[in-house]
Formats: structure tokens, sequence, C-alpha cells
């Protein structure tokens, strides 16, 4: 017989067997479709809106009586968290683009200035 604290134990680990096991199902499901000529945009708008439901019907079952009522507050501030994180986001990507243009001018300057002194040289 199994003891209760064996079960426990193991739990982690058949989380993860079975995590692995979702990962690999999913990939063998995502290269089957796509090579069969399913438009990744549909197919990627398909597997959200599949996670959303299984999602949304795992804490609604499970996950109802721990929720808190959300207040007029709460739902203030979490607006104004994602329009602060909105904000950043982009602020982000602007600094990462003008980086990435610079890096690529350097870049580009560096391999003009090698070229001039190799051609120099020969």
């Amino acid at each position: 017989m199994v003891s209760a604290r064996c079960i426990d134990r193991a739990g982690p680990h058949a989380a993860l067997i079975f995590g692995a096991a979702g990962f690999g199902g999913y990939f063998v499901l995502t290269k089957a479709s796509l090579s069969g000529g399913v438009d990744p945009f549909v197919f990627g708008t398909y597997r959200d809106g599949i996670g959303f439901l299984t999602l949304f019907l795992y804490a609604s079952c499970f996950e109802r009586q721990h929720w808190p009522k959300m207040s007029l507050e709460v739902a203030g501030l979490v607006f104004a968290m994602a329009v602060v994180g909105q904000w950043f986001f982009v602020e982000w990507k602007e600094q990462k683009t003008h980086c990435l243009i610079n890096c690529t001018a350097r870049s580009l300057h560096i391999q003009q200035r090698e070229s001039k002194i190799y051609c120099m040289k020969t």
C-alpha cells in the first residue's frame, strides 16, 4: 500500500512528467497543423482561445471560493498599472530600437574603416 507521504513527495515529479508530455503533444500538434497548411495567425488565435477557456474553466471550478471581491479602487489600480506598464514597454522598445540602430551604424562604420585599411595595405 502506498502511503500518503509517498504520494505527496511524488506530486511534483508527476506534474513535471505530465507537463513534459503536454509540451511534447503540443509540439507535435503544432508541427502537424502548420505543415498541413494552417495559417500561423489562425493557429495562434485558436491556441489562445483554447488556453483561455481551459484556464477560465479551471479557475472558475477550483479557485472560485478563493477570489476576493474586486473593489473600484483595485480595478483602478489594475488599470493604472496596465497603462504605466504599456508606457514603459513602448519606451523600452524605442530605446532598444535606437540602441539597435546605433550599434548597427557603428558596426557598419567600423567595417567600412577596416575595409579601407585592408584595401590600402594590399
